[in-house]
Formats: structure tokens, sequence, C-alpha cells
């Protein structure tokens, strides 16, 4: 898909084996490395993109987040971070995911506000291109029942569930 569009590498990186091993079954990955998001281990200035995945609400040290976020970039590069709105984590909702069994798995989360997530970036020497917020709405719950065989999160419809930023590297 991504090389289909002239992208010339994919590279992923996750904390989880298990997370790794789901990616790796895609297949469009060049190389994927098990390592913290705060630290990478990649190449710096490599990536024209660089795109972060409800990772930060698992992140301790958002300046940190955001400077590796900002070294992986090449100047004028764009980074992309889509998470769990912080609303949701303080009205005591964490990530959450099932085991194989159906059993609920919640991991680590940390509470970061938007402001401290752009004053981590700007901190990082990045600009904030956009911001937006995504409601629970009537389509997102259909959406998540076509997904799931139910529909979830109808009682927090109307509060803000997820966001995403779009931020420039100078």
């Amino acid at each position: 898909m991504f090389k289909a569009h002239g992208v010339e590498r994919v590279d992923g990186v996750d904390a989880s084996s298990a997370m790794l091993d789901q990616a790796a079954a895609k297949g469009i990955y060049d190389r994927l490395v098990c390592a913290d998001a705060a630290a990478t281990g990649l190449v710096g200035q490599r990536y024209d993109l660089a795109i972060s995945s409800f990772v930060a609400c698992h992140v301790a040290d958002l300046d940190k987040f955001y400077a590796e976020a900002a070294r992986l970039t090449r100047p004028s590069g764009k980074f992309l971070l889509v998470d769990y709105h912080p609303f949701m984590l303080l009205k005591g909702v964490p990530t959450h995911f099932s085991a194989p069994t159906g059993e609920p798995i919640a991991i680590v989360n940390v509470v970061h506000l938007i402001g401290d997530h752009i004053a981590a970036g700007r901190r990082a020497g990045l600009a904030l291109l956009e911001l937006r917020e995504q409601l629970v709405d009537a389509e997102w719950i259909r959406e998540n029942q076509r997904l799931f065989g139910e529909p979830r999160l109808v009682s927090h419809s109307g509060h803000p569930v997820s966001f995403g930023m779009v931020w420039a590297r100078a």
C-alpha cells in the first residue's frame, strides 16, 4: 500500500514483541524494532513522515517521545500522532484489550493533557499544523458494532475518544 504511493521505506517500532509479530504478518515493513518509542535506535533524519498510533498514552516522558519523533524526521518532515483522548483516561476508562480467552487486559496509561502534547512538541522543535478531536458519535458506534459485533462505547456518546495532531519539523 505505502510503496504503491512512492514510499521508499516503512519501519515499525513497538515495545511489545507480540504486537511486532502481528505487524510482521502484514508484510509491509522493511524493518521492525522492539524498542521504546522514546528511544527507537533508528537512524535519525531518515523519514519524511513518522507516525505514532495510540502510543503516547503509554509514554511517561512526553519530552523524550517528541524529541525522538523530531530526531527521526528529516528537515521539513511531518510527524502524525493519533492517540487516545486524555478525557477518557480522566473519566476512568483506560485503554484495554481482550486476551484470546476474552479476558480484558489494561496496560499502563499516563494522562497527558492536549496542552502537554503541544508544549512537548514545541520544545522538540516541532510546529503544530493541525489538531482534531474525535467524539464518540453514531457513526463511531455503528463502525465499532460492525467490527466487534457489539455497540461499544454507547455510554460515552458525545465524549472525546481520540485525537490527531500533524506536526512539521522546522
